[in-house]
């Protein structure tokens, strides 16, 4: 039986513009660690933190607040990648599998059981949480907002792999990295996290996928690169 070759935008490289993307990629590494080198030990707010917090509680509705903090759900970040992985996978789209399920995977284990340990920054708001809902803990990076970086990530490389105008591109482009930075006022404003912790898991979630893309990339061209089974050069 004979399996149908991928499409045409399949094949498209995921990361099609591969010297901005590597950029990209050390920039958000690079501000990942300098701003763990700069909170490690500390539970207190650093540089911008608390004055973003004040203007976030002050400013933003309670209700709103709760809504913009259910962006960052787990639940809802992590199905969405799972749906695109299972899709990925039905349309053999492999490299698409990597960046959906392998990345923010190895996103989360490395934030909670590397990162955070290592950095060893506890939130230091503890009487504004309520006990019931969270205890103060680690705190940078933000897992969740690594979560949700790393789903908006994903979803802006299917997007701009597709055959579309620029405009349209442009447009759910811009509504992921809204989507992005909402979620991360979300968890400011409702002192779940400060600024610094949820810049980390930006840098963090979006830096992974776009590391693995270049990779599945590179993968994937070295394979088209090979003669079929029985040619011979």
């Amino acid at each position: 039986m004979n399996v149908a070759s991928p499409t045409a935008t399949q094949r498209r490289p995921l990361a099609a513009r591969r010297a901005p993307v590597a950029a990209t990629v050390v920039a958000a590494f690079a501000v990942l660690a300098a701003l763990g080198w700069w909170v490690h030990g500390n539970p207190r707010p650093v540089g911008f933190d608390e004055p973003t917090r004040h203007w976030l509680v002050t400013h933003t509705d309670s209700v709103v607040a709760r809504l913009l903090l259910a962006l960052t759900d787990p639940v809802l970040t992590v199905g969405i990648l799972v749906l695109i992985s299972i899709g990925a996978l039905v349309v053999r789209a492999f490299d698409v599998v990597a960046i959906a399920g392998l990345a923010p995977l190895v996103g989360l284990l490395l934030e909670s059981h590397v990162l955070k340990p290592a950095f060893d920054r506890r939130f230091g708001l503890a009487e504004q949480l309520d006990p019931a809902v969270l205890e103060a803990g680690y705190a940078y990076p933000s897992g969740h907002e690594t979560g949700l970086a790393a789903t908006t990530t994903v979803v802006a490389l299917l997007v701009l792999r597709l055959e579309l105008r620029r405009g349209p591109r442009r447009a759910a482009v811009a509504g992921l990295v809204t989507w992005t930075l909402l979620g991360a006022v979300g968890l400011v404003g409702n002192n779940f996290h400060y600024a610094t912790d949820t810049v980390g898991g930006i840098c963090l979630g979006t830096g992974l996928v776009l590391a693995t893309a270049l990779l599945a990339d590179a993968v994937a061209a070295r394979r088209a690169a090979r003669p079929p089974a029985g040619q011979f050069t």
